[in-house]
């Protein structure tokens, strides 16, 4: 770092993958070195100053445009999907990801010998292949004519599900619904989006038929739609990995 010293901050952000890349935009902006990242639910007491960053759809589409053009395509995947992993202090190992990638090149995804890469590596590994074997052990309940699943996982493995349930079921209404993370897969003929909790109540028991696709589940919910505020395909922010990170 040359110049004038930058100085060392914690980003009070959305938690939004959105917000995050703002906040990249705005540690370069600033000459701000991030120390930690305060989503909403985080509650503890940083040693840094602390500064709000709101989210800027312009300026996070400009950091996600310049991650394949200055590092490589795989590390923008590797970004994206790394942010739906559990692994721990996720922000911030994503953020120093981006400063060594930015700074090396496109081989830096190869040079797993660095702790950074390797635990974004390994935590993405995870969020694969826990994916990988959701999509054989779904098992959807009927209510209401809308077939309904639920599933607890590690990760936020929705995104990587979406494109195989949504080719699977693509003549059907169904809800496949993420109760670690309180987000549902809302999928019916000409729409389909990740939605937050969209029950009413906590979803029940299961009950009725049952088609394989973990536990299924009915219960009063609410479907979203487009006109509602729902994201369609084509309307999906290609900086949220509900929208770039699935398969």
């Amino acid at each position: 770092m040359s110049g004038r010293q930058w100085t060392q901050v914690a980003y009070e952000y959305d938690g939004s993958f959105g917000g995050f890349l703002t906040c990249v935009f705005e540690s370069y902006a600033r000459r701000e070195v991030a120390m930690a990242f305060l989503p909403p639910e985080e509650a503890r007491i940083p040693l840094w100053t602390v500064r709000r960053v709101d989210s800027r759809e312009d300026l996070a589409r400009r950091v996600y445009r310049a991650i394949p053009q200055k590092i490589s395509p795989a590390a923008a995947q590797l970004v994206t999907r790394g942010f739906l992993t559990c692994i721990p202090q996720r922000e911030l190992c994503l953020y120093q990801f981006l400063r060594l990638g930015f700074r090396r090149g496109e081989d830096i995804t190869k040079d797993l010998t660095d702790p950074r890469v390797a635990a974004l590596t390994r935590g993405v590994g995870h969020l694969t292949r826990e994916a990988h074997l959701l999509k054989g052990f779904v098992r959807f309940s009927l209510l209401e004519g809308v077939l309904v699943g639920v599933i607890h996982p590690k990760n936020r493995v929705l995104p990587l599900l979406r494109g195989h349930f949504c080719a699977r079921y693509s003549g059907e209404k169904f809800i496949l619904y993420d109760a670690v993370h309180k987000e549902a897969l809302v999928s019916q003929p000409g729409f389909r989006a990740i939605v937050p909790r969209p029950w009413r109540t906590s979803p029940p028991a299961p009950r009725g038929r049952r088609r394989r696709g973990t536990g299924g589940c009915g219960g009063g919910f609410t479907t979203p739609s487009p006109s509602r505020g729902g994201t369609t395909p084509n309307a999906a922010c290609p900086t949220c990995p509900s929208a770039i990170g699935g398969t």
